[in-house]
């Protein structure tokens, strides 16, 4: 394996760690996962923070702009199908199974390295679809020197 994959791969593994550390000992709410369903949302979390920082940082660190491209859109589209089901603001059906499991409002917002930058840090609060319209930007602009 090439230095650089390996480096960017040891990268994201860092990134997704703290995004896991910082939902579940900075901004976990008061109300706890019952005993039953603490190692299964263990689980479902860990596998979430992966997604959100591969959503979020994939691009940068892996390239393959085409893939990642994909993995947004289908991020977008399950998005849009939870809002259509459950008439709500946009939610990832992820972070709904999520909240179900741990007794949370439904609307809570998915707690990663994200919501705590852009929420906690720079204090705003809708900032999802202009986060993934950035990235896809991103991804497009490199799609263009790769198809043309």
């Amino acid at each position: 394996m090439k230095k650089k994959v390996f480096l960017n791969i040891c990268i994201f593994l860092i990134i997704s760690l703290c995004s896991f550390m910082i939902e579940h000992t900075l901004l976990k709410s008061k109300k706890k996962c019952n005993k039953t369903n603490e190692v299964l949302s263990n689980i479902v979390s860990f596998i979430h923070n992966i997604g959100s920082m591969y959503i979020t940082f994939g691009s940068l660190l892996f390239g393959h702009y085409v893939l990642h491209f994909i993995a947004l859109i289908m991020t977008l589209l399950s998005w849009y199908i939870s809002n259509k089901i459950d008439n709500k603001k946009v939610s990832c059906i992820i972070t709904q199974i999520y909240n179900r499991l741990c007794g949370f409002d439904e609307g809570r917002h998915f707690h990663d390295l994200n919501y705590y930058i852009f929420n906690r840090i720079l204090g705003i609060q809708n900032y999802s679809i202009a986060l993934m319209l950035s990235i896809i930007l991103y991804d497009l602009y490199h799609m263009y020197f790769i198809f043309f």
